[in-house]
């Protein structure tokens, strides 16, 4: 947009002179009027190319051609000196690009386009004696050697600038480069904190089930035990009446062994007894047959006898 505002300018300024001299009657008609048309064109032109993209760089090169051609046109037909001035403002407008080789073939092209007017004007003797016309040239030299070497060092400021921002960004992108790895490796470490969580709040929930269980365990303990002194008490009683019984057994079997030993001594009496009377027994069988031997002769002798008796 500056460009087109500034060459916008320069048309104008270039109008204005034309017209002016026009009204006066010091130019030809045909020569206003061709320049008016072909400053209409190139306004025109720019503002077709700078609304198809702001951001070419087109439109500087044609706002160049276009006020090189028209410096040189005014330059050759009229005996017009502020022209130079718009010469300059142009090369002034080449500096904001900061390209360094086109500033020089720039500056190249406007110095042979200013020559070219110098010697056509000279040679038409509008300087002649004119000391004044001199050192204006000389000063439109010195002016543009000035733009020249300001725009090469503005040109290396604005690449050391750039430069710097460059490493100025790259620094900065290292660094958002860092964030991002120190982003990344924080979420995966969170990620792994949240399953150390989740799984903290799963063993914290089974250590309370199991401190639960305990609780339960130990209430059921509790009672167990309760259960088991009593059991205890009461296994105690029993071994007691264990050891009591015990006791009375001893004394029972001391007892009942004494009484074996007396019965052991009474069934070898009654052994013996037993032996005796087994002989007496013998001996009563021995007699008992005896008798009977005895009681068959006795009843024979009873028979004999009483066949006797009978016989009397």
């Amino acid at each position: 947009m500056f460009y087109i505002i500034a060459s916008s300018l320069l048309a104008i300024v270039f109008l204005f002179y034309l017209w002016l001299k026009l009204i006066n009657h010091n130019i030809s008609p045909i020569v206003t009027y061709a320049n008016t048309i072909l400053i209409a064109v190139f306004c025109v032109v720019n503002v077709v190319t700078h609304l198809r993209n702001k951001a070419t760089r087109l439109l500087k090169v044609f706002t160049t051609i276009e006020i090189g051609i028209e410096y040189l046109l005014v330059g050759l037909q009229t005996d017009a000196s502020f022209i130079h001035y718009a010469l300059i403002a142009i090369f002034i407008l080449q500096i904001p690009y900061y390209e360094k080789k086109s500033l020089k073939k720039t500056a190249l092209g406007l110095f042979v386009l200013y020559l070219i007017v110098m010697i056509v004007q000279a040679a038409k003797g509008i300087y002649g004696q004119d000391v004044n016309a001199v050192c204006s040239t000389l000063l439109v030299f010195l002016i543009g050697i000035i733009i020249l070497e300001t725009g090469k060092i503005t040109i290396l400021f604005n690449n050391d600038a750039i430069g710097s921002s460059r490493e100025e960004h790259n620094h900065v992108k290292e660094v958002l480069d860092n964030i991002l790895d120190v982003s990344q490796t924080v979420h995966q470490e969170t990620t792994k904190t949240t399953d150390l969580m989740n799984q903290l709040v799963q063993t914290t929930e089974s250590v309370a089930n199991s401190m639960q269980e305990i609780s339960d365990a130990t209430n059921m303990t509790a009672t167990s035990i309760e259960e088991q002194s009593q059991m205890t008490g009461t296994i105690q009683n029993a071994i007691e009446q264990t050891s009591h019984i015990s006791e009375q057994m001893v004394q029972i079997a001391e007892d009942s062994n004494e009484s074996i030993r007396k019965n052991m001594a009474a069934m070898e009496s009654l052994k013996q007894q037993s032996a005796m009377i087994k002989d007496t027994n013998h001996s009563v069988t021995d007699a008992m047959a005896k008798l009977q031997e005895k009681t068959k002769e006795v009843e024979t002798i009873a028979g004999s006898i009483m066949a006797i008796s009978g016989q009397t």
